[in-house]
């Protein structure tokens, strides 16, 4: 949870949570003896460790996943593929992460993963935006930002309908659909002093400036 609590396309995540929790998850699964979810607590660990740019970490995470695999376990496949597609991005391997963004698809398709969907979605645009992309298409990404906003308001996924509409005001201020999203989910939000980083940003960027930039990763 806390994984997801601090990045969601943040421009300043909050890893801590997360990092916190995965340890306590490694320690209390290797003090009992169950190496299995030792393995669940090291790969949200490197999960949260690509969010904060480590790449390197990348490998851990590639690492569990097929072990995780290989027991047979389908638990958590779409985010698994999703954070190492966000590292291949940000090293340059974009055909390759756009490939592990389709199988994540596949996945949620194949067993219902209706709920991370759109942040796979999300990546998605990410990947074909990202202007180190030799294959660059706006077009794309814009639509993939308008699928993950699709699929976030059918089956009522208020946090990543944050994130996508996000993503489409940072694409375009001007874009309404973004704008309108924003608003009304944030109203179903109560404001706390705590907040998410995404949803703290998301509050900042309805009270900024029109020419704010607010390209997320």
């Amino acid at each position: 949870m806390y994984l997801i609590w601090g990045s969601s396309g943040a421009r300043a995540p909050r890893m801590d949570l997360a990092r916190h929790h995965a340890g306590r998850a490694m320690q209390l699964a290797g003090e009992h003896g169950f190496p299995f979810w030792a393995l669940y607590g090291s790969m949200i660990d490197a999960a949260a460790e690509i969010v904060l740019g480590n790449l390197e970490a990348v490998h851990k995470l590639r690492e569990g996943a097929g072990h995780w695999k290989g027991a047979g376990a389908a638990l958590g496949r779409c985010w698994h593929l999703t954070f190492i597609a966000m590292a291949l991005r940000e090293m340059g391997s974009h055909q390759e992460a756009l490939a592990l963004l389709d199988e994540a698809l596949e996945f949620c398709e194949a067993n219902d993963s209706r709920f991370f969907e759109p942040e796979v979605r999300r990546q998605r645009a990410a990947v074909l935006l990202d202007p180190a992309n030799p294959r660059r298409d706006v077009d794309a990404g814009r639509q993939e930002c308008q699928n993950a906003r699709a699929v976030a308001v059918k089956y009522g996924a208020d946090w990543w309908l944050v994130a996508s509409s996000m993503k489409l005001t940072g694409l375009d201020r001007s874009l309404a659909d973004g704008q309108t999203d924003l608003r009304a989910v944030l109203r179903r939000l109560p404001a706390s002093s705590d907040e998410p980083p995404l949803v703290r940003e998301a509050r900042l960027s309805l009270e900024s400036e029109p020419s704010s930039s607010l390209l997320l990763a």
